[in-house]
């Protein structure tokens, strides 16, 4: 998502499930790395956390 600090529960009942859905710029690193790898994390939310993500990785 693309607004500051959103949340919201998840009820999916996986056992890895971490219980709650987040702006992708509030995950770990490890988790965006992760999601950037897997290619999906959508166009417009990389537009806007490329930048300050590039720079919080180097």
């Amino acid at each position: 998502m693309d607004k500051d600090y959103w949340t919201i529960a998840c009820d999916c009942g996986r056992a890895s499930c971490r219980g709650v859905v987040k702006d992708f710029k509030c995950l770990s690193l490890d988790l965006q790395k992760k999601y950037l790898s897997l290619g999906v994390v959508q166009p417009y939310i990389l537009r806007r956390v490329l930048p300050t993500l590039f720079e919080r990785i180097f």
